[in-house]
């Protein structure tokens, strides 16, 4: 996340490399899927007690500072309550990865409305599952949450715990590909691949504590990342609409995770050492303490 121009160069830069490759060459292409990401969104959908299904905006820093964590209605400032995302919600993103994944699948769609080579965008949720890296301090928070563990070390949680994702195994992935590959009906649009259920990270932490049967509780930093969603879950219809179904569950994908990284050997725990450059670089900030209340009688 701190390198700012890698990502842009990457993700940005290199999809539209590629894409003028295969014009300019004339290459037998027959179809572009764009691993994009669920995080696109600014924020997860929500139900407002009086507007209904909404989209909120991204949170403010000044909020997220304070302690207050969730999601407010765009049209009457009232706190919502999260709902399934549909591919429909506003998209742009609030971190350097975020943007880019939204120009990737952009620039992949226009491009394919242009010059008539049938392209998807892929949304996918956090995704896991063996031979995931474990070298990588942004690969995931499962990996990192294991390594953390696995090197007697408690995992570190953001705002209050209590925020959630969608998680979904890689095979499940795999076979969402196929069919957007094999297929038409999916031709053009942007889809959301996801497993359908919340999950709060306090529970993905707790999960993998029990799992690995090391007695670690996760810990609150007091701290948060700006750009960050409160929830996210992805409206599956438009997939399942095609087959589409998720087929591992977040307990028994994790217990494959950690059989295969069970035979890697120690692992170290490198999100301990990336930590002091996401606080310098202010990709993670602290959250305020809170006000002392005046004692009675004080003048």
């Amino acid at each position: 996340m701190p390198e700012l121009s890698k990502y842009v160069a990457v993700n940005s830069f290199g999809t539209a490399q590629l894409l003028e490759v295969i014009r300019d060459e004339n290459l037998p292409v027959r179809k572009v899927v764009v691993a994009s990401s669920q995080a696109v969104y600014s924020e997860g959908a929500a139900v407002c007690p009086t507007h209904r299904l909404v989209f909120p905006r991204a949170r403010a820093v000044a909020r997220l500072r304070a302690g207050d964590f969730g999601v407010r209605c765009p049209v009457c400032d009232a706190v919502a309550t999260p709902a399934a995302t549909p591919e429909e919600a506003p998209i742009g993103g609030e971190t350097v990865y975020a943007i880019t994944k939204a120009d990737q699948e952009r620039l992949v769609l226009t491009w394919g409305r242009q010059t008539g080579v049938p392209t998807v965008a892929l949304r996918y949720s956090c995704t896991y599952g063996p031979r995931q890296s474990i070298f990588n301090p942004y690969t995931g928070v499962i990996a990192i949450f294991t390594t953390r563990l696995l090197n007697g070390r408690p995992p570190a949680l953001y705002e209050d715990g209590e925020q959630t994702r969608d998680f979904c195994f890689v095979e499940d992935i795999a076979r969402a590909n196929l069919l957007a590959a094999t297929g038409d009906r999916l031709d053009g649009q942007p889809v959301n691949i996801g497993g359908g259920r919340a999950t709060t990270i306090r529970e993905v932490a707790e999960t993998l504590a029990a799992a690995l049967g090391v007695p670690i509780a996760p810990v609150v930093t007091g701290e948060f990342r700006p750009g960050e969603m409160r929830a996210l879950t992805s409206d599956i219809a438009r997939a399942r609409a095609i087959g589409y179904a998720p087929q591992t569950d977040l307990a028994t994908g994790i217990a494959r995770y950690l059989d295969w990284i069970r035979g890697q050997g120690a692992v170290r725990d490198y999100f301990a050492a990336a930590e002091p450059l996401l606080r310098a670089k202010r990709i993670v900030q602290p959250v305020a303490p809170p006000t002392p209340t005046p004692a009675r009688g004080a003048g």
